[in-house]
């Protein structure tokens, strides 16, 4: 079995069972559900040698998954100074055949990486420019000026690349004329997360709205929350987070109106929070085909829930 990798003289095979892939990341915990669970863990499936470079509390090996762990930095300063410099240093002690890395800060290794003569994969998370006017800790005044900037710096740098993997078409329509080997990888859910077995009928479902993913501001959490307490008593609906807990929110989320209804679990694992949650034990022994609500990466807005709360709406 062999495994053709691009280059831009061309394309060569590399024999599988030898592939050493490493996976590069300053910003994201080791438990990302799109580093870990979709595309490290399926690389070791298939059999390569997959080394994941994140934050973590120690060294360990997880569903064949080596994870070299790196200190939680204290602040952004010490995130795109010393830990980009920790990062390019375990990455220059392995010989590995692939470098994937997965954060626009880290763009400088993988360009360092690449003149080097090393493979490098620039995974393209998010639409860069279009990320920082959420970005409060830069002044109002500069995040258009940045945002541009910084997409210039990713096309720049995206023909060093071997190829660019993007979690959407529209952040993928950005770099075709840049990098031919550009493909598309998105954050659908992994369908053996969910447990097979029999469905339940349409009334006997709880009510119940799922998100799955980082819980972080300007996600929408504290309106998803406040949506979920409008909804009528009758319909005893819970709001279930699934994913990264940055700290500090657990703190902020029981002073919220409408925090009784709502549930968080640190784990973007669907059977790590079956696990974990008594009352999703309900769920997901059946799948998504046993919710009456599944909402992933979207909210239910305050409109919507105003019109559940109506004597004559069907839920």
């Amino acid at each position: 079995m062999t495994t053709t990798l691009p280059l831009s003289s061309g394309y060569f095979p590399v024999t599988a069972a030898t592939l050493r892939v490493v996976h590069l990341t300053s910003c994201h915990y080791a438990m990302d559900a799109r580093i870990l669970y979709k595309e490290c863990k399926a690389l070791a499936k298939a059999g390569h040698d997959v080394t994941l470079v994140a934050q973590h509390e120690r060294d360990e090996i997880i569903d064949g998954v080596k994870v070299k762990a790196l200190p939680h930095p204290k602040n952004r300063l010490r995130r795109w100074t010393a830990m980009i410099w920790r990062v390019y240093r375990e990455a220059a002690r392995r010989n590995a055949d692939v470098y994937h890395f997965h954060d626009p800060e880290l763009i400088p290794v993988g360009v360092w990486l690449s003149l080097r003569g090393q493979r490098v994969i620039y995974d393209a998370h998010e639409d860069v420019p279009n990320t920082f006017p959420y970005k409060r800790y830069i002044p109002a005044f500069a995040r258009k000026l940045l945002g541009w900037l910084a997409g210039r710096v990713e096309l720049m740098a995206a023909p060093r690349f071997a190829g660019v993997v993007a979690a959407t078409p529209t952040i993928a329509k950005r770099f075709y004329s840049q990098n031919a080997n550009t493909v598309v990888v998105r954050n659908f859910p992994v369908l053996e997360e969910f447990a097979r077995g029999p469905e339940l009928a349409w009334d006997e479902r709880p009510h119940l709205i799922v998100y799955v993913g980082s819980m972080f501001q300007e996600r929408g959490f504290r309106e998803a929350i406040a949506a979920t307490s409008l909804l009528p008593g009758r319909l005893d609906a819970r709001l279930a987070f699934a994913g990264l807990i940055p700290p500090g929110l657990r703190e902020e989320v029981v002073r919220l109106p409408g925090s009784e209804r709502a549930e968080l679990l640190a784990s973007s694992s669907l059977n790590t929070c079956a696990r974990a949650c008594p009352w999703w034990h309900r769920i997901f022994p059946c799948g998504a085909k046993s919710l009456r609500v599944a909402v992933a990466g979207c909210w239910l807005t305050h409109s919507t829930a105003r019109r559940l709360r109506a004597p004559s709406s069907t839920y």
